[in-house]
């Protein structure tokens, strides 16, 4: 009964995921953050109340299809407040705050020791959300793209004075001039720009020369041909690229692979982390907070090591690990 539950909240998540990009870029990524935020609250606190099972499962679904936006459009605001260098640390203070949840979890799931209290003391915080309509400000990049300039001035110079700094003129300017002809503003505007073009295509360069130097390897001439390529005619560049290109399609289908196997051993430890020998809620606990000291190597590593030497041996002891539990005892006990 419970895995149907489990099941129902990971569908529930999977039409949300669907759902959740189009709708933060229609209305907005504060909008989809606090409304997810404000369902979840309602859905959870309504779960606690339920009189028998159909209902809380029916709960369950409709908690993650509408309140699992909430981390895609939380993440993607924050991300774009911050500036590009500083974006991966961003990530992993995120990241962190993910995992401060499950520990949260643990320890509720510990003082209750009912699923009911449980969920009120975890979903009840939610109600305060609703202040974040005035705390919050919207996503810079959104407002540009919907011509809301004068909104986004405003952030803006707010942000600069909180950060003690000032807007520079050029950049006062350059949204003047956005503002003056908004309908000139597309995408399609970087292919018509050769400026703007030619930085796209050094920026490229540039990223792959590094990745190649961290990696302690060389960029093809065959690459640079391709990129060279793509510059003069851009228009060819589409997503059903990635179809035609064995390469591409090979990089694609392993991402995907490792992605699945990603998440099937971190639920699958997580899950059955109360399963082991011991106090659950310590195991559960002790199992979610070994994460942030992760974020922060990994972060070391990639920086150091490049992404391939990071994922592969990440990888490889992984699996070591998760074999070694053949050789665990089962009469082997903890005591807290």
């Amino acid at each position: 009964m419970l895995t149907i539950v489990g099941s129902m909240s990971n569908i529930g998540e999977l039409c949300s995921s669907l759902l959740s990009g189009y709708v933060s870029d229609k209305y907005g990524r504060k909008t989809l953050m606090i409304a997810a935020v404000l369902w979840t609250t309602f859905a959870g606190l309504t779960r606690s109340f339920t009189p028998s099972y159909l209902p809380f499962v029916i709960m369950e679904f409709l908690d993650t299809f509408l309140g699992s936006g909430f981390y895609s459009a939380g993440f993607v605001l924050a991300m774009e407040l911050v500036i590009p260098e500083q974006r991966v640390w961003g990530n992993t203070i995120l990241a962190c705050a993910f995992v401060a949840g499950e520990v949260v979890l643990g320890m509720a799931a510990w003082v209750s020791q009912s699923w009911r209290v449980m969920l009120r003391i975890l979903y009840g915080p939610g109600i305060f959300f609703i202040s974040y309509i005035w705390l919050t400000h919207e996503s810079i990049r959104w407002l540009l793209s919907k011509g809301r300039y004068q909104e986004a001035k405003r952030i803006l110079k707010k942000i600069a004075k909180v950060n003690g700094t000032q807007i520079s003129e050029e950049t006062i300017a350059k949204l003047n001039k956005v503002e003056d002809d908004p309908k000139d503003v597309t995408i399609w505007q970087i292919f018509r720009s050769t400026r703007l073009l030619l930085r796209c295509y050094q920026e490229a360069k540039r990223i792959l020369k590094k990745i190649a130097k961290v990696n302690g390897t060389q960029i093809s001439e065959e690459t640079i041909a391709k990129l060279n390529k793509i510059k003069d005619d851009p228009k060819d560049v589409t997503i059903w690229q990635i179809f035609r290109s064995t390469r591409l399609l090979l990089r694609l289908i392993n991402c995907s692979f490792s992605w699945i196997c990603s998440t099937f051993v971190y639920y699958g430890l997580t899950l059955h982390s109360v399963s082991i020998s011991g106090n659950m809620y310590v195991n559960y606990i002790a199992v979610a907070a070994v994460e942030i000291p992760a974020f922060f190597v990994c972060n070391y590593t990639l920086g150091k090591l490049g992404r391939r030497f990071t994922l592969s041996p990440s990888y490889i002891l992984s699996g070591i690990a998760c074999l070694s539990f053949i050789f665990v005892s089962d009469g082997m006990d903890l005591k807290f």
